[in-house]
């Protein structure tokens, strides 16, 4: 089964960039980022299990195993230099897939991870899979604002979404970070500036995950920023390719 959307494939990338979606979605949430890279970057959201066309797989409840299952799909991919970006849930699992593919020799030229506090710092909020699924829903709505009414108020919808997000949040509420060796690459952080779920202040944890250098940036809106406007993060992943070998670099091999 596909890891990837595969709408912007490149014929000859120069280099990739691999965008982990938010929980609870799957990768079509990037399905029109290819648009706005040049010819030579290839944009690969990735699927993971429980949506999209992998809804009849069961989701992952477990962060580090999802990131070994994800770093396995992503690793024939990186035979050229390459970008990670996450947003939310997709930051943490991002880092995550990072650290394990450096293991394997291969660094990527920067993590890009958005609106979501470093792991070390742990969940912000009260945990929330406890609640049945009446008052779960109503939590994330309280705290996210980020289910349709439409798919709220449909059964048959709400049955294909909720399974996947139930999972991606016990995931992030499970996961208990690790101390071990840190990424060599770059960590740009980027959230809202309204973001009242992680506020800005707690970005610059970030700044712990990496033995390389650390940049933070903001944007206008709120933790879902990048759904009214993608062009920020936009300008970041540009900035991260920007001048990136087709071959192999400093950041990429080790």
């Amino acid at each position: 089964m596909s890891w990837f959307l595969t709408v912007g494939r490149r014929a000859h990338p120069r280099v990739r960039v691999f965008c982990f979606p938010w929980a609870g979605v799957g990768s079509a949430v990037y399905r029109l980022w290819p648009a706005a890279f040049s010819d030579d970057v290839e944009v690969l959201p990735i699927q993971l299990p429980g949506r999209g066309w992998r809804v009849s797989e069961d989701p992952v409840r477990d962060l580090e195993a999802l990131a070994d299952q994800v770093t396995e799909a992503m690793l024939p991919l990186c035979d050229r230099p390459f970008v990670v970006f996450g947003h939310s849930m997709g930051s943490w699992l991002g880092l995550l897939a990072s650290e394990r593919l450096e293991a394997l020799g291969r660094v990527p030229e920067a993590v890009l991870a958005s609106g979501r506090q470093g792991p070390a710092s742990g969940p912000l909020m009260s945990p929330m899979t406890h609640l049945d699924d009446g008052a779960f829903l109503d939590e994330m709505q309280r705290r996210y604002a980020a289910i349709p009414s439409e798919v709220v108020s449909d059964p048959e919808l709400l049955s294909l979404v909720l399974p996947a997000l139930r999972a991606d949040i016990e995931a992030m509420e499970r996961y208990r970070h690790r101390p071990g060796p840190k990424v060599s690459c770059p960590i740009v952080a980027i959230g809202g500036e309204s973001d009242p779920v992680v506020p800005v202040r707690h970005l610059v944890t970030w700044a712990d995950e990496t033995s390389g250098s650390f940049d933070l940036h903001t944007a206008p809106g709120g933790h879902f920023y990048l759904e009214d406007d993608p062009e920020p993060a936009h300008a970041l992943i540009r900035a991260a390719t920007r001048g990136v070998a087709p071959e192999f670099g400093a950041g990429s091999s080790r």
